[in-house]
């Protein structure tokens, strides 16, 4: 029964997840990331993006509208949300704190994204199919293993001609740790394999969505 198991879970979870949010937006405000990504990349004015392949307009003004309108639909559309309602007056504190928590939640994702190198932000948003389009390669060569896909990512990112905010023609790179424990900045295809290693997954490439890359963010 809803009221009995669903209700009470989510009730609770609200509490857990509105906390995550709040700890992330501290952890921002501590940390005070760099932003890597220019503010106007070359994708902005044509549809050869590798991430989405599409025009400004008009789908950054469908995206704003769908977070605006995300209130409501989670009021209406969820399954338990419109149970736990006891009076109409509480539709509007619900549905609008909504639609807040979801663009606090889009602006920390926004940070990650922009804080990342700009070579890992492309390799991980970017499918296998652009990618062995962009190295030259057939889909099965990307996904043969993990040290081909990182490979191939890698020539990928180089064959995009996308610069940075210095002008320079950007590169995969990766802050972590030699075996002795010492600082070292690995770029290219060992960029790759050593987020992978670090973040404890078989291989970060192609991993499209914003939830890798909040989490490696």
């Amino acid at each position: 029964p809803v009221w009995v198991l669903l209700t009470p879970r989510d009730y609770l979870s609200t509490f857990m997840k509105v906390g995550t949010i709040l700890v992330l937006a501290l952890g921002i405000v501590i940390v005070r990331p760099v932003v890597e990504m220019p503010a106007i990349t070359e994708f902005a004015s044509n549809t050869d993006g590798p991430v989405f392949a599409g025009t400004l307009f008009p789908f950054l003004f469908i995206t704003i509208a769908c977070g605006a309108l995300s209130g409501m639909h989670a009021t209406v559309s969820s399954g338990t949300t419109p149970k736990m309602i006891q009076k109409e007056s509480q539709v509007r504190m619900i549905g609008y704190g909504g639609m807040l928590m979801e663009s606090f939640v889009a602006i920390m994702a926004l940070a990650a994204a922009v804080s990342l190198n700009q070579g890992i932000y492309f390799g991980m948003n970017t499918s296998e199919a652009t990618v062995a389009n962009l190295a030259g390669v057939s889909v099965s060569d990307v996904k043969a293993d993990a040290g081909a896909g990182a490979e191939y990512t890698a020539q990928a990112v180089q064959n995009l001609g996308v610069t940075d905010v210095h002008g320079n023609t950007i590169k995969a790179q990766w802050d972590s740790w030699d075996e002795a424990g010492n600082d070292k900045v690995y770029e290219g295809a060992e960029a790759f394999t050593m987020l992978a290693k670090d973040v404890g997954e078989p291989s970060v490439t192609s991993r499209t969505g914003g939830a890798p890359t909040l989490a490696v963010g």
